[in-house]
């Protein structure tokens, strides 16, 4: 008769806890994303309001 194989004791696996890092101080440079899309979209939609076709403002102030 054969004996069955006895299992071997499982070690858990240990994972090496990252250390946290330091939160960075705010950056000043430049302008933010959210800036930068109104500077490019606010003037736009004010151009095509009053350029539009049935938009009599830009004659009226010529």
């Amino acid at each position: 008769m054969v004996t069955p194989p006895k299992p071997v004791p499982s070690t858990a696996a240990v994972w090496p806890v990252a250390a946290p890092k330091p939160a960075s101080p705010p950056r000043q440079e430049g302008h933010t994303v959210l800036t930068t899309m109104l500077l490019t979209t606010v003037p736009a939609l004010l151009a095509v309001a009053v350029l539009r076709p049935g938009s009599h403002t830009y004659r009226r102030n010529r």
